[in-house]
Parts: structure tokens; sequence; C-alpha cells
């Protein structure tokens, strides 16, 4: 015996539901992409300042406060409408919304800046070789197509880690 294939039920469909969850889903990913690129201990609890725009927005961020503590490791988490931001914190925006996760209690901000000088040092002595070889008027001239375009590609991606290197280190130096 078969049971018929299941079909939807366009009343439980709520577009409100789903774009408020999507909302909290961008802002929960970019609580935990700050805690990523600055290397926060996932065992660490951080907290996290937002401040809205938009009444709604507040709204939504309230009732999914649980979640965003829950699942970005936040504890406390400071929503409002007016908050200044404070000193040495990595900063994202997610539509209206400014979120500001405060560093200095969670890293060795020197042993950071260590790292990130030392990455940085690397990508320039590889920018230095990648600028050589594009430069060298026989490389682009005897070079296959595809060679240069993977060079000129490898110049691009060490230009993007060199500009976040670069935004990371602005932040760790506000103190």
């Amino acid at each position: 015996m078969f049971a018929p294939y299941p079909r939807p039920d366009e009343n439980f469909i709520d577009d409100e539901s789903e774009e408020k969850m999507e909302f909290l889903i961008r802002v929960i990913r970019s609580i935990r992409n700050i805690r990523q690129t600055y290397n926060v201990p996932a065992s660490a609890d951080a907290e996290v300042m937002i401040t809205c725009q938009d009444e709604d927005e507040m709204q939504t961020l309230a009732t999914g406060s649980e979640y965003i503590e829950r699942l970005a490791r936040v504890n406390p988490l400071d929503i409002s409408m007016d908050c200044r931001p404070p000193q040495m914190a990595a900063c994202e925006a997610v539509s209206s919304v400014n979120i500001y996760v405060p560093l200095a209690k969670l890293i060795d901000v020197g042993k950071t800046k260590d790292k990130l000088n030392q990455r940085r040092q690397a990508l320039e002595k590889e920018m230095a070789k990648v600028n050589q070889i594009i430069g060298n008027a026989d490389f682009k001239s005897k070079a296959p197509p595809e060679k240069v375009k993977a060079i000129e590609s490898q110049k691009e991606d060490l230009d993007k880690q060199l500009a976040s290197i670069d935004s990371q280190l602005a932040v760790l130096d506000k103190s």
C-alpha cells in the first residue's frame, strides 16, 4: 500500500517569518565571522552590542536574542537604538543594524597584532614576487594566456588579503 506524495499547504507559508529568520541568520553569521576573523576562541562567550535604526528590526532581534546568544556564543547581548561604539571593537553591518564585538577581553591584542604583521610581511614578499613576474615584458609575451591570467588573479587575491589584514590592524590599533 502506498501513501500519496505529500503536498505543500500554502496556509502554513509565512513570508514575514521567513524574512525575520533570514535576518537573524545574517546577524548570527556576521558575529561568527567576526569571531573567526580575529581568532576568538570558540569556548569564549563574546560581548556583543547591536544598534538598530529600525524598530521592527530591534523587535526581531529581541525576540530572537536566545538564538543569537546560543548560536554565536554571545553573553551579554545588548540591543538598543543608540549605543556608542566601544573602543577596539570589530564592526559589521547587516541591513540597518551595526554589530559591535569588543575585542580587548577576548584576545591577546599584542600577539594578534604580531601574527597579523608577520602574515602581512609574508604577503608583501609574495606580492613583490608576483609584481616582478607581471612587470617582466617577456612573461606577458611568451607565457600562455592562462598562466598570465592565473598570476593576475593571484595578485588580486593578495591585494584582498592585504586589505583585510590592514583593516584588522586598524581595529586593533584603536585603543
